[in-house]
């Protein structure tokens, strides 16, 4: 994702392909011989892959909710500020404190970012 460039068109930011993302997990894991354990590595890369597309999906939806999508490019400048500025441990402690205030799409969303976040430390 990069910044507007003077005396070029406007081009709004391009965040990760979160959907790229997922689908290397699941390449990752079919890559693993069929009826054997996947490895220790294959199982951490992958665990840390999803947990990155969902953080990104998390950090898309932050910013188009902050700022809107980026429609010009002094918009575009604050949304990107707004998807960069999402941190980890913070993110996880708001979901948290705002559980229960969240419908069950959200609720859900949280739990399995509370919980993918703890499982990516745990495998890094």
């Amino acid at each position: 994702m990069t910044a507007p460039q003077p005396g070029i068109p406007f081009q709004p930011p391009t965040p990760l392909d979160l959907w790229a993302l997922i689908g290397s997990v699941r390449d990752t894991l079919n890559r693993a011989a069929h009826g054997t354990p996947v490895s220790r590595e294959t199982f951490h890369r992958a665990v840390s892959t999803a947990y990155y597309a969902v953080f990104h999906a998390l950090a898309r939806n932050n910013a188009d909710n902050i700022i809107g999508p980026p429609a010009n490019p002094s918009m575009a400048l604050d949304w990107i500020d707004a998807y960069r500025r999402m941190r980890h441990g913070y993110a996880a402690a708001r979901l948290q404190h705002h559980m229960f205030t969240l419908d069950r799409n959200g609720r859900e969303f949280s739990e399995n970012f509370i919980n993918l976040k703890a499982t990516r430390e745990t495998a890094d």
